[in-house]
């Protein structure tokens, strides 16, 4: 168990969840509702700004650990794939 964790979280295409996180995305939507989690974390987001959903599960993910009152250790960065 950890209380502290940094999260690179990819997208791709059009902000669909990268197969490498679809569990942890998974297992954060059944906590929705249910719990809480006590968690410090950075959230690192990799997308395209090329389609319309930038990022977003990154986003999704940070606004779900969020809600589920996990604290941002840091402001959200979100690193874009079609800038050099």
């Amino acid at each position: 168990r950890f209380d502290q964790v940094v999260l690179f979280i990819s997208s791709y295409g059009d902000g669909d969840c990268a197969e490498g996180a679809q569990h942890f995305k998974k297992h954060l939507e059944r906590l929705e509702g249910s719990g809480s989690v006590t968690l410090r974390f950075a959230m690192f987001g990799l997308g395209d700004s090329g389609y319309p959903k930038f990022n977003h599960t990154a986003k999704s993910m940070f606004k779900t650990l969020s809600n589920l009152g996990a604290v941002s250790l840091l402001e959200p960065a979100y690193r874009d794939a079609s800038s050099s």
